[in-house]
Formats: C-alpha cells, sequence, structure tokens
C-alpha cells in the first residue's frame, strides 16, 4: 500500500516542479517584456527628488526587441533595439537607436543591467561614456535608474 502512494506523490512533486518552472522566462529580454515605469534616478552623483521623477514620467515599454521609452512632457518618444549580453558580470546591455538621423549610422547606448522579478536596474554611459561598470550615477554622463514593472 505505500508504494502506489510514493509513487503518487512522487509524480505529484514532479508535477509540480515543471508548472513552476514553466513561470520562469526563458532569458533576460523574455523578462525584461512588458511595461516599466522609472522610479529612481540618480545622476552626477545625486539621486533626483521623487517630484522631480513624477513630473517627469517615464514610461519604458519592451515588445520582443524593441523598446520604447515616453516621458511626460516630450513630443517624441525614444525608440531603440535592445541587446543583452547576459554572460558578462555585471550583465550587458546596448540600446541601439531605431530612428537615426537619416544618412548617420545608428547611436548605439551601452550599459550594464541586472534584473530581479519586477525591479529593473540600469545603468547607461550617455554621450558615448565607456560602459559603466557599476550601478552608480557618479558622474554627469552616467545614469543609474531604477524600474518596476506596471502590472496590467
Amino acid at each position: 500500500m505505500r508504494r502506489p502512494v510514493a509513487l503518487a506523490s512522487g509524480a505529484y512533486l514532479i508535477l509540480v516542479c515543471v508548472a513552476i518552472g514553466a513561470d520562469k522566462p526563458k532569458s533576460d529580454l523574455d523578462a525584461m517584456q512588458g511595461k516599466w515605469k522609472v522610479t529612481a534616478v540618480e545622476m552626477g552623483g545625486r539621486q533626483f527628488p521623487p517630484e522631480f521623477i513624477r513630473d517627469k514620467e517615464t514610461i519604458v515599454v519592451i515588445e520582443g526587441d524593441k523598446r520604447t521609452e515616453t516621458v511626460k512632457g516630450r513630443a517624441d518618444p525614444i525608440r531603440a533595439i535592445v541587446k543583452l549580453d547576459p554572460s558578462k558580470t555585471p550583465k550587458q546591455i546596448d540600446l541601439v537607436d531605431a530612428e537615426p538621423e537619416q544618412g548617420k549610422p545608428a547611436e548605439v547606448t551601452v550599459g550594464i543591467y541586472e534584473i530581479q522579478g519586477d525591479t529593473l536596474k540600469e545603468c547607461i554611459a550617455r554621450g558615448g561614456a565607456d560602459r559603466p561598470k557599476e550601478f552608480k550615477g557618479a558622474d554627469k554622463n552616467t545614469m543609474y535608474r531604477v524600474l518596476t514593472r506596471i502590472k496590467p
């Protein structure tokens, strides 16, 4: 009698493990899919105040490898193609301008990222600066942001 119960329990445990694993994203890009809101910004060695972040509300939408960033009060969204290298430490992100000026090559903005559940951290080099090595907006050419997933 114990053997059928043990087999049934084992089969149940396997099904639960498979079901839990089915919800995990296959890649970091899969995990980034959806709508995000910028909730913290650091640049030039200072944290931006919450009222500034609220007034300049920034929403990032990632669909496939396409990223659209809209900033409250700005007419045109920023569009980019996302390229990730999760094999590096820290993990690397490149944002390739999806709408370069006519006759000019697409600009590539380099950075690092970390994603855990509904929190995405990114540190981006601005103005052609070198890729950041840590999650800090220590100077005017490095912007560190924390984004929180917007749930439907």
